[in-house]
């Protein structure tokens, strides 16, 4: 698939919304969102530029500031951070369930 065939292939894909998820994302652009979806997604800043039509100069940027935010020094530990902040989240409305609701966890 080339360049631009990848770019109009993804352009339909639904992009995961960071910024409500993990606090220190709140601020961030619609672009850099986009970004953060697809480097979570397994893509490389090359490929990333390609399926948001900018160079990857440009990605490189956002990049940097993301991973500012997060705290962390590569993609590896942006995916990571993000994966956190999402099992934390996913945990907290678990509890909060649980909290209203007297489910037995155990037959005994």
């Amino acid at each position: 698939m080339n360049d631009e065939a990848d770019g109009a292939h993804h352009a339909n894909t639904p992009v995961r919304d960071y910024r409500g998820i993990v606090p220190a994302l709140h601020g961030i652009t619609t672009r850099q969102n986009e970004m953060l979806h697809w480097l979570c997604e397994g893509k490389q800043r090359g490929h990333i530029a390609d399926i948001l039509g900018i160079s990857p100069r440009t990605v490189e940027g956002h990049l940097r500031v993301l991973y500012d935010l997060l705290g962390v020094d590569n993609g590896h530990g942006a995916v990571a951070a993000i994966s956190h902040a999402i099992e934390a989240r996913y945990q907290a409305i678990i509890a909060a369930i649980l909290s209203r609701r007297h489910f037995p966890l155990s037959d005994g």
